[in-house]
C-alpha cells in the first residue's frame, strides 16, 4: 500500500491561520473532481490528512476548497 501524509493551511490575506474551518479535499480536475475527505483546520489553520494512493493511476491533482461542491462555468459570447 502507498500512503500520502500531507497538510494544508487555510489563511487570511495576511497569512494568519483560519481556525476551525471546514475544508473539502477533492481529487481530479475541477470540472470532474471527486470528493475524498472533509477536513477541519486546527487552531493554527492547519489540517492534516492521509490518502491511500494504491488505486491511483498516473498523475493526479488534489484540490482543497471551502466549498463542498466545485463548479466550472464557461461564458460564451455569440455575435449576431
Amino acid at each position: 500500500m502507498y500512503f500520502l501524509s500531507l497538510q494544508i493551511k487555510a489563511t487570511h490575506y495576511n497569512d494568519m491561520g483560519i481556525a476551525d474551518r471546514t475544508v473539502h479535499l477533492f481529487k481530479g480536475p475541477t470540472w470532474s473532481a471527486e470528493l475524498l475527505q472533509n477536513l477541519t483546520t486546527d487552531s493554527d489553520g492547519v489540517a492534516q490528512f492521509s490518502l491511500n494512493t494504491t488505486t491511483f493511476t498516473g498523475d493526479f491533482e488534489l484540490i482543497v476548497s471551502d466549498y463542498q461542491l466545485l463548479s466550472f462555468s464557461i461564458l460564451l459570447n455569440s455575435s449576431t
